[in-house]
This record gives structure tokens, C-alpha cells and sequence, in this order.
């Protein structure tokens, strides 16, 4: 991810599949703090497998990092910042965040969604977009044909803008054995440009929820890093 970011050629989007307390969130949470606190983050990863597997982790300074979360955004109510901002779709929250939402206030609507142009022209600086528990959001929408066909308009336009433009990744999550109807929805298109990752077995996955339990929010990060980091 950190290589995409950085201009040099890479995968520019994943898409993680795994049981629910798979780790799934916390590789988000990981690479979202590595782009927002990059030198706390930056110096646990090159402690613990930096020098032995040579990663590099270095980010440009000017990197965004937008979290899209399926469980947090209400598709008839939407979601309210603490500004007092109140968006009404997953690609209002998405430009709110990236700091271009009062220029496409009114695409923030059901009645459309933005076309691959308009993502492209809004990533144009490196950019790190993290969508997670997409199925649960879908989940929601399914049964209305207009907003579940908006949702595969943005999601097949943002899939498309982030492989033409060098410096973006966008890493999606979806929990495997729930939700598999809305799973249905978005499978197809996803899998033209990702294939599932397994982010931790089942031993993995057992550490990780204890870690997350009992250690404080860098320690975290610090466990999860060698298990996720070769993303």
C-alpha cells in the first residue's frame, strides 16, 4: 500500500475477506494510523520487520486517508459530523472527508452518484481510501433496487478511478459467513479487480482479538503489524 502511495508500481486495491474478529478492522486501523501518525506508526513497524524484510513505510507527507465504515452511515438518515455536516450517501461521506464536499454537495444525493471523472479529479494528491463492513451497508440497501444500483455505480466508478490514478489505494473489507446476499451484490465487481485476501488463520485471529482487548490503541497496532503489514 505504502509503495502505491509513494507513485512506484504496486496493487492498488485489496479486498479483505474474512470471519467475523478476523483482524479485518484492525489492519484498517493499522494503515490508517500509519498514514495519520506516521512516525509513532512508521518506527514499531521498522522495529519489529522493517530491517528483516526490508519494508519500506515511508508515506508523502501530503497522503489523505478517508474511512468509509458500512456500520456507521445510515442509508436513509446518513451520517452527521461533528461540524454539524450531515451526508446523505457513502461518496458524500467520502468527499467530506478529502475536504471537497461543499464542491459536490449536490451529488450528494440517491438520484445519482459520482461518474470514474469526478473521483479521478478528487484524487489527484495520494490518497488512502479504507471502506469497511461494505456488506452491512449493501445489506441495508438491498432491497431497494434505486440505492443498491447507485451503490455498484460508485463502487465500479471508485474502483476504476483508483486504478487510474498512480498514487491511490483502496482497501475493502467484507465478513465472510454474514451477510452473503449483499455479498452477491458486489462479489462480481470486486473480483474483476481484487481477489479476497486472508488477513490471519483462525490461531492469528484468536491473538488478535486478545491483544484488542487488552492493550491500548498503539500496542495494538503494534501486534497486528507483522501479520498484516505484507499487504
Amino acid at each position: 500500500v505504502t509503495k502505491r502511495l509513494r507513485g512506484e508500481k504496486a496493487q492498488s486495491i485489496y479486498h479483505l475477506r474474512v470471519g467475523l474478529g478476523g483482524g479485518k478492522s484492525h489492519t484498517c486501523i493499522l494503515i490508517y494510523y500509519l498514514i495519520k501518525h506516521h512516525g509513532k506508526v512508521a518506527s514499531i513497524i521498522e522495529e519489529r520487520i522493517g530491517k528483516k524484510e526490508k519494508i519500506k513505510v515511508d508515506v508523502p507527507e501530503n497522503t489523505k486517508a478517508a474511512i468509509i465504515d458500512g456500520l456507521r452511515i445510515n442509508p436513509i438518515l446518513g451520517f452527521r459530523f461533528p461540524d454539524g455536516t450531515r451526508v446523505n450517501t457513502l461518496w458524500g461521506l467520502l468527499f467530506k472527508q478529502l475536504g471537497v464536499y461543499e464542491k459536490l454537495r449536490e451529488i450528494d444525493t440517491w438520484e445519482t452518484a459520482p461518474t470514474t471523472d469526478i473521483l479521478r479529479d478528487v484524487l489527484k494528491s495520494p490518497t488512502l481510501i479504507l471502506i469497511d463492513e461494505l456488506t452491512s451497508y449493501v445489506e441495508n440497501v438491498r432491497y431497494s433496487p434505486l440505492k443498491a444500483g447507485k451503490v455498484q455505480v460508485f463502487l465500479q466508478a471508485l474502483t476504476t478511478a483508483i486504478r487510474e490514478s498512480r498514487n491511490c489505494a483502496l482497501i475493502i473489507t467484507t465478513p465472510a459467513g454474514v451477510y452473503e446476499e449483499a455479498y452477491k451484490l458486489i462479489s462480481e465487481l470486486l473480483g474483476r479487480y481484487a481477489k479476497p485476501l486472508i488477513v490471519a488463520t483462525g490461531e492469528e485471529s484468536r491473538r488478535i482479538r486478545k491483544r484488542a482487548l487488552f492493550m491500548d490503541e498503539f500496542d495494538t497496532i503494534r501486534a497486528v503489524s507483522y501479520t498484516h503489514l505484507t499487504l
